[in-house]
């Protein structure tokens, strides 16, 4: 389990957003398939005035190894932004966030074995 909080900088004149969340993992220890699962965390952490919480949100990453060196990454989510967004706004975060973090991911897979 690891518990997160994540604040959605947007631009102006749209209200910037936070979410607390917790995310689960597990991995079948036949088929080697990764299963991130993550949900929000309600009531452990007051709200911030200067913030809308976002309070509905799911999301699950899953990773399935392929062969040596490759796997498939499939992300499935649900946000409901928790109040009025321009859809410009949404569409590039929703296109734009998954890419995003997958390409840090590979970057620090990368720096680590190239350590080893």
């Amino acid at each position: 389990r690891a518990q997160y909080y994540l604040v959605y900088d947007l631009p102006w004149p749209v209200t910037d957003r936070d979410l607390y969340a917790e995310a689960v993992v597990t991995i079948d220890p036949v088929t080697g398939v990764s299963k991130i699962t993550a949900g929000p965390l309600h009531g452990a952490f007051s709200e911030n005035k200067d913030l809308l919480r976002i309070k509905e949100y799911r999301q699950i990453w899953t990773v399935t190894p392929l062969g040596k060196n490759l796997s498939q990454v499939l992300l499935e989510g649900y946000v409901d932004p928790a109040g009025s967004i321009p859809d410009w706004i949404t569409n590039l975060i929703i296109v734009d966030s998954p890419v995003t973090v997958i390409r840090g991911i590979k970057e620090r897979l990368e720096k680590k074995y190239e350590k080893s």
